[in-house]
């Protein structure tokens, strides 16, 4: 192969990687950025007219606490709680030792709220009163209309 050809190409290749220096990294658009400082991650690219925001890494510190993911270039450290401990308003507390079970906020599947049955029943009483005024207004109307035929002579 022809060695101009090959620099030729060596060249093409080297612009289309990146034309970003060092120090810089290339976003989305095609934009060269500086780098966040060490232990921070990027939450917005840089653009031609704005430049880019970062935020430090958050640490996973405190009891019970690890570190899921490390912090990257675009995401913040990932953090959660080793065995025993559980999640609780962004802080790892001791799950509690006892057997008891715990209480939960939600139904169980066998468990239905108050509302899922009362609505169903509430909605069968009123259907049987409905039923029985319509009965009764029925037999109120057709033994005024018995008399009426058996009052007129023929």
């Amino acid at each position: 192969m022809n060695p101009l050809l090959i620099i030729s190409l060596l060249a093409v290749m080297d612009t289309v990687v990146s034309q970003c220096h060092s120090g810089e990294y290339e976003s989305n658009e095609g934009q060269c950025c500086t780098l966040p400082p060490p232990g921070n991650f990027i939450t917005k690219n840089c653009t031609k007219s704005f430049s880019m925001k970062f935020k430090t890494c958050s640490e996973c510190l405190g009891t019970g606490m690890t570190i899921l993911a490390n912090c990257t270039l675009f995401n913040d450290t990932q953090c959660g709680c080793e065995d025993g401990y559980a999640m609780l308003h962004g802080n790892c507390v001791q799950e509690p030792i006892s057997a008891a079970p715990t209480v939960s906020e939600s139904p169980s599947p066998d468990h239905k709220p108050h509302t899922e049955i009362l609505v169903p029943a509430i909605a069968v009483v009123m259907t049987l009163l409905i039923a029985l005024f319509a009965m009764f207004a029925y037999r109120l109307h057709w033994s005024r209309n018995k008399d009426m035929f058996q009052k007129v002579p023929c």
